[in-house]
């Protein structure tokens, strides 16, 4: 496509006609400078069309009218003034997006609302790596990512705005091992709460929201990713089998690099490993750590939602046991993951907030 073709294609989103594209680019050749009259000998058009264009380029910002006889139009610079009104535009239509959403969530989010699960097969690495980037765009509490270091840093500006957002990340790179060029770790560190480094990794894996699951093959081969065909999931079963996959042994043949617990920081969870291997660090730090728990009273069945502070943590791997203990001021409440019924409560939704120890 030529840069005209593109040009006009660019105008068309942002709301303006092939003829606006065409006197735009015609000023463009002129040099960015010229009058009406030259426009309409460069591009054809007739004078009053010329004119037209000129005045709604002019109020859209593209353009800027000198007081001079014949009246002269000028570029100021390309650059700035078009991706100006695009990124305007855009922001528009995000903005009308964001509203949409959060309407259409509410919807989704009605009590009582069941969803048969999604299994789909995605073929092509373009339409892989699109599916990273939705996933992490969509994510509102955590991401787990198993992925050469090579690709975590291709999703780089998505993983930093999940952040941002305040999602807990928890990525183990692989096909790289310490010591690690302190430019890439750097990258690596800015956008994970947990950094974990292995030379090994035959597979894709994310794991979001305790939902969302994508498996994909990848080459063996160092700054080659190949995905021929990956598997999507969107089901709770499917992505507790691979969120415990991704700590039973992704994360436990890993090697720990970099921890971001610190006092002040609040990350909400819907995996309990993650919450437990978030809080653990902060512990060992000798922070405190409050908690708020949602989920259901394993006996009972009933819902329940209760504060506290972290007590303990009860690791057994190799039975599958992730617990927190906490002490909600005086009794003592033991908290499983999903389906758990070992516990006291099966958790669907845990909030962490790490706290300095005050010492009188």
């Amino acid at each position: 496509m030529s840069v005209d073709n593109e040009l006009e294609a660019v105008f068309k989103e942002i709301g303006l006609s092939g003829i606006h594209a065409r006197v735009y680019a015609g000023l463009v050749y002129l040099g960015g400078r010229a009058t009406a009259n030259d426009l309409s000998r460069k591009t054809g058009l007739p004078v009053n069309t010329v004119y037209k264009a000129l005045k709604e380029l002019e109020s859209r910002g593209l353009v800027t009218a000198l007081a001079t006889r014949p009246k002269t139009y000028v570029i100021q610079s390309v650059k700035d003034t078009l991706l100006n009104v695009v990124r305007k535009k855009a922001e528009e239509l995000l903005s009308r997006a964001e509203g949409i959403a959060a309407t259409l969530e509410s919807i989704m989010s009605v009590k009582g609302m069941s969803y048969e699960p999604v299994h789909l097969v995605i073929e092509g690495w373009n339409n892989v790596s699109m599916m990273i980037r939705l996933l992490i765009q969509r994510a509102k509490s955590e991401i787990l990512m198993f992925a050469p270091y090579d690709l975590v840093l291709g999703v780089e500006e998505y993983l930093d705005e999940a952040m941002r957002r305040g999602v807990y990340i928890s990525i183990v790179a692989s096909k790289i091992f310490p010591p690690v060029e302190s430019s890439i770790l750097t990258r690596l560190k800015r956008v994970s709460d947990i950094l974990r480094f292995r030379w090994h990794g035959t597979r894709l894996i994310m794991c979001v929201d305790g939902l969302y699951s994508l498996i994909a093959p990848i080459s063996p081969h160092t700054n080659i990713t190949m995905a021929i065909k990956a598997s999507y999931i969107e089901d709770k079963d499917i992505a507790h089998i691979v969120s415990s996959y991704f700590y039973h042994r992704v994360v436990a043949s890993s090697i720990k690099v970099y921890h971001g617990a610190r006092p002040g920081s609040k990350k909400t969870f819907k995996i309990i490993q993650s919450a437990i291997d978030y809080i653990s660090e902060a512990i060992k730090n000798k922070y405190e750590v409050h908690v708020s728990v949602k989920g259901y009273d394993t006996l009972t069945g009933k819902e329940i939602d209760i504060k506290g502070l972290v007590h303990g943590i009860l690791i057994k791997p190799h039975k599958g046991l992730y617990s927190l203990a906490i002490d909600t001021g005086g009794t003592i409440y033991t908290i499983g993951g999903y389906r758990a019924f070992i516990e006291d409560i099966s958790a669907s939704e845990i909030e962490v907030e790490i706290r300095e120890i005050i010492r009188s």
